[in-house]
């Protein structure tokens, strides 16, 4: 029985978490441990006596920032199948996440080695950064974690039998308001709303009003479905008709209606191989 319940946990599902946002993340890991260290100067390294001390303990922050980043990067890039919203599961994140937390260890190390002392490395040392790299994140990871179930409990996402149409649920803040449930063939795109976000979809006359964060669900739609176009709107790709200007101001088209919402500069080369 408890197999089974272990088994179950791990093939739920759960949100992926795309390169852009991976990218921040990073950042905000690097940073994070960059703060640490030269702030409280933990394991010891109050009493390493360098020059530029402080530049040494932020590439420690660097490290971690180039090779999260450059791993979700390779990874999400060469291996896209693998990455599948519909597919990904708490295994997957898992499964995933392990070897970055062994490579950042191992890097680190040779930086002290290379900067510090030129000595033979052994295994003994390897533990050692591997138990001071998680004592350091384990912070920033949980908190992340976190914010991630948050995301998850806010809005869902069901895939039916490998089917490319799917059910979103978009939950509500107060506890008393209905979720929302749409599948993402009806969704034409959703509006900020101070600290609601308005839903729109193909059939519905009305949009419908819940109090929700669209930063959050944004981290929840597949981003080869759906992209924000501007800090207040999120649109399904497969409405995008055109893209037009108006006095230097950037709009598209939504398709079967004569709706026009607006883009950011930022997003504009995007939009344009979408309508390719």
């Amino acid at each position: 029985m408890v197999t089974n319940k272990k088994q179950h946990l791990f093939l739920k599902p759960y949100p992926v978490t795309g390169i852009k946002n991976q990218l921040f993340i990073g950042a905000v890991i690097g940073l994070f441990i960059s703060f640490i260290l030269i702030v409280f100067q933990p394991f010891g390294t109050y009493n390493f006596k360098i020059k530029n001390k402080f530049l040494f303990l932020f590439g420690y922050g660097i490290i971690c920032t180039a090779v999260y980043s450059a791993y979700y990067s390779l990874l999400m890039i060469l291996f896209k199948k693998w990455f599948l919203p519909q597919k990904w599961t708490v295994l997957k994140e898992i499964v995933t996440l392990i070897p970055i937390l062994l490579i950042i260890p191992i890097v680190s190390l040779y930086y002290y080695n290379l900067v510090l002392e030129n000595y033979t490395i052994e295994i003994n040392h390897f533990l050692s950064f591997f138990l001071v790299s998680f004592a350091i994140g384990i912070v920033p990871f949980s908190a992340i974690y976190y914010y991630k179930w948050l995301k998850n409990k806010l809005t869902k996402i069901q895939f039916s039998n490998g089917q490319t149409d799917y059910t979103i649920t978009i939950n509500s803040n107060n506890k008393k308001e209905e979720p929302i449930h749409i599948k993402s063939e009806e969704l034409i795109y959703i509006k900020s709303s101070s600290n609601y976000i308005e839903v729109f979809t193909k059939n519905n006359a009305t949009s419908r009003l819940i109090r929700n964060s669209l930063n959050y669900v944004e981290g929840k739609l597949p981003e080869h479905d759906f992209l924000k176009i501007h800090r207040s709107y999120i649109v399904n790709i497969k409405a995008i008709d055109s893209l037009k200007i108006s006095n230097s101001t950037y709009f598209i088209k939504v398709k079967n209606n004569d709706i026009y919402l607006p883009v950011s500069r930022s997003v504009i080369k995007t939009v344009k191989k979408i309508i390719k």
